[in-house]
């Protein structure tokens, strides 16, 4: 069974800056993602970045990124298959669009640009 990775962790070099700099950036930086946009439009689901990025409660040095999860958001029989590999796959996991790369197979109904 392919799960969503629960979050994404990033390490934050001290020596350069402080973690929380690094979690105010991220929660600017984040809604401007175009992943986050379509996921707010397409699932009805206003995304809470404030909750979304966080300080590690344990580690000091690690931010934390929380992935987005909806029960409302159901893949829809409607829209054709397309076959992907495991390096897109895991990048859509973590939020990115299928790039045309890791697509192996689609159903004849799939034409270029086809959401």
């Amino acid at each position: 069974k392919i799960t969503t990775p629960p979050r994404t962790t990033v390490r934050v070099n001290t020596l350069l800056t402080n973690t929380q700099f690094v979690v105010s950036a991220l929660r600017e930086l984040i809604p401007k993602i175009q992943a986050y946009e379509l996921y707010e439009a397409e699932c009805g689901v206003k995304v809470n970045y404030n909750k979304l990025v966080a300080p590690h409660p344990v580690l000091h040095d690690v931010v934390t990124i929380d992935t987005l999860r909806s029960t409302t958001c159901v893949a829809d029989d409607a829209f054709p298959r397309v076959w992907i590999d495991r390096i897109c796959a895991e990048a859509v996991l973590r939020g990115a669009h299928v790039f045309a790369p890791g697509v192996k197979a689609a159903q004849d109904s799939v034409l270029s640009g086809s959401r």
